[in-house]
């Protein structure tokens, strides 16, 4: 990802088709404001485990530990961007909500 935004920065390609967070936070990182972003979707994430003995007591220690997960804290860096709209242009004010 790191090379892809550095390629985008030099200008070696135009676009750049990743989820939202991950490229506006390297393109804070690097000083890299002003660009247009536009979101073209939302695609939800999930856990998978198998249909077993196995799988069924995984997703039982993963459902408790789940619950006691700090969420806001550790998704603090993607959820500085799912507030924005859904496009727009970069600045220093968006980082850090």
């Amino acid at each position: 990802m790191h090379q892809l935004v550095d390629m985008f920065i030099k200008g070696r390609i135009d676009v750049l088709l990743f989820e939202r967070s991950s490229v506006m936070t390297l393109l804070a990182e690097k000083d890299i404001y002003g660009i247009h972003y536009q979101s073209i979707g939302l695609i939800p994430a999930s856990i998978a485990v198998s249909k077993d003995e196995e799988g069924t007591e995984l997703k039982k220690q993963l459902d408790e530990v789940i619950k006691t997960l700090d969420l806001d804290k550790i998704f603090s860096g993607y959820l500085q961007y799912i507030y924005l709209p859904s496009k727009g242009v970069t600045s220093k004010f968006q980082v850090n909500y």
